[in-house]
């Protein structure tokens, strides 16, 4: 008898017995193992989704914290560490700062304070802003060497030799850079590509943004670059781009004149005593003869019975007679009827008008869409939507709510509105929508009862006791602040509060916590956090 076989007539293995005893516990095991795992990586995933840095400042000294609170960089630097984009553990720290010689060093260290692009000196991030906007330049960084700057991306590749006596971002336009080498001036893209010259005095931007081009400037003189910088006028008194049209007008000798198509340099006819800042496509507003006259790009004649015209809107045009604004279609030429105090459009086929002192809407028939009730109206032309005073018009002037807009956000498509110390949610149609499928991130949503605020979860049950004088909905980094009488604290994404109410914060822009730490605003919205 072989080792190991069962002898004839041995009883036969139960095989449910083995299963229940020795397989079945195995697998649990191995199951378990599998879950722990699968809820460890999705712990991680979720970790890491909302991990972002942020500057800190503790006791005049600055570090990093990241999206939990937690330290990353201890503060102990005298200057802001740079975190050019809040997602990348990527931190420009400057310090041994000569304030008299105008001196300092930089290093740029990631999240476990390894340092790295240690191949440059110098590497700062290059800031811009609008006027109410601040951001650091996210695809380029800027280095020095032998007293000449250059440019890497972030990966550490060279994209600009170091050759230039400075290199600062054009201000209010993204990924345009402004070079400068013996006292003249140039410009590059974030490809490395020098766009513009560099032969002028001054460069500009002709617009709020790149493909609106630029203006620029030599011994006195104007020209204009088109975005890609192939083409340029230029040795003119003035130069102004207009508006959403590769249209350009110029001044020489005292007269102005239109550049049709800067790629050709195509030039309507004629020179006049004035242009209007405005067209249409191929309709313009010239002042001949002490007279305003539209004409088109072949110089006929369109509308001179009118004394000033206020702007144009694809076949319509504001037009002002006797003091009184009206409306006039380009295509028929009907007479319009001026009897408003001021005018200007809306969307397309509307204009917001003035009457009486108060401020209606007409559409481009000269029909009322809106009574003149209102002490003001604004357009918002980035959600497409009406503040008439308190009341809020959807595309199609339909009086949706009454409220002030406390939040747009154009990236999930909604608007905040603040109705009776109340906060409702409207899709960008200024469709009403539940706050929970909005969020959709959000673990509490702020509500209200009896004159207080609390949270609650996404189904409808209450988390945190409506108790707060005053709450803003949690953040993308899972906390919301709460407000007893003067005082601010916060809560957690479980609903705990992590930081006691002890901060006025009556003077803060924007309120917001992460962790123990509180915003702070240096000037437009530059943003950092402490625990003072």
């Amino acid at each position: 008898m072989g080792r190991g076989k069962r002898s004839a007539g041995a009883r036969k293995l139960n095989w449910t017995k083995v299963f229940l005893v020795i397989i079945l516990p195995l697998l649990i095991i191995a199951l378990g193992v599998v879950i722990r795992q699968t809820l460890k990586n999705a712990e991680s995933s979720i970790a890491n989704k909302q991990l972002n840095y942020f500057s800190v400042c503790v006791n005049e000294k600055w570090g990093v914290i990241d999206s939990n609170g937690k330290i990353i960089i201890e503060p102990t630097y005298e200057e802001m560490i740079q975190i050019p984009i809040k997602e990348t553990p990527l931190f420009i720290c400057t310090y041994d700062v000569d304030y008299n010689n105008k001196t300092y060093k930089t290093k740029t260290i990631n999240e476990k304070n390894e340092e790295i692009l240690t191949s440059y000196s110098e590497v700062t991030a290059l800031d811009n802003y609008t006027s109410n906007t601040f951001w650091y330049e996210q695809s380029v960084l800027r280095y020095k060497k032998d007293d000449k700057y250059g440019l890497i991306d972030y990966d550490g590749r060279q994209i600009l030799d170091p050759v230039y006596d400075n290199i600062i971002a054009l201000k209010g336009v993204k990924n345009s850079f402004l070079v400068t080498k013996d006292g003249l001036n140039g410009l590059c893209n974030n490809r490395g590509e020098i766009i513009v010259d560099i032969e002028f005095h001054s460069i500009v931007p002709a617009g709020e943004d790149y493909k609106e081009g630029y203006i620029v400037t030599r011994d006195g003189m104007f020209g204009y670059y088109s975005f890609n910088g192939r083409k340029t006028v230029s040795n003119y008194q003035s130069v102004e781009k207009m508006p959403g049209y590769n249209v350009i007008k110029v001044k020489k000798d005292e007269m102005y004149g239109l550049i049709l198509d800067v790629t050709t340099n195509t030039m309507l006819d004629g020179m006049y005593e004035d242009i209007k800042s405005f067209c249409a496509d191929n309709v313009y507003v010239v002042k001949e003869n002490g007279r305003w006259i539209v004409i088109d790009k072949d110089k006929k004649v369109l509308l001179d019975s009118y004394e000033d015209y206020l702007g144009i809107n694809i076949n319509n045009i504001i037009v002002m007679q006797g003091g009184k604004y009206g409306i006039a279609d380009l295509k028929t030429i009907d007479k319009a009827e001026t009897i408003y105090d001021d005018m200007k459009f809306a969307f397309e086929d509307y204009c917001i008008v003035k009457q009486n002192d108060k401020y209606g809407v007409v559409n481009t028939k000269n029909e009322v869409k809106i009574e003149a009730q209102y002490n003001n109206i604004n357009y918002r032309k980035d959600i497409g939507i009406i503040e008439a005073d308190s009341d809020l018009y959807n595309k199609v002037l339909i009086k949706v709510t009454t409220g002030v807009i406390a939040e747009v956000n154009i990236d999930k498509a909604y608007v905040r509105v603040r109705e009776n110390d109340t906060y409702n949610y409207y899709n960008l149609n200024l469709d009403k929508k539940e706050a929970k499928d909005v969020l959709t991130d959000n673990t509490l949503i702020l509500d209200k009862k009896d004159g207080k605020y609390g949270f609650i979860n996404k189904k409808g049950e209450v988390k945190v006791d409506y108790i707060y004088d005053e709450a803003t909905e949690q953040n993308p980094y899972g906390f919301a602040a709460v407000k007893k009488g003067n005082l601010w604290g916060a809560i957690n994404r479980d609903g705990k509060e992590v930081v006691e109410l002890k901060y006025n914060l009556d003077d803060n822009q924007l309120i917001d916590f992460i962790g123990k730490w509180h915003v702070k605003t240096l000037f437009n919205n530059c943003n950092y956090y402490t625990d003072k």
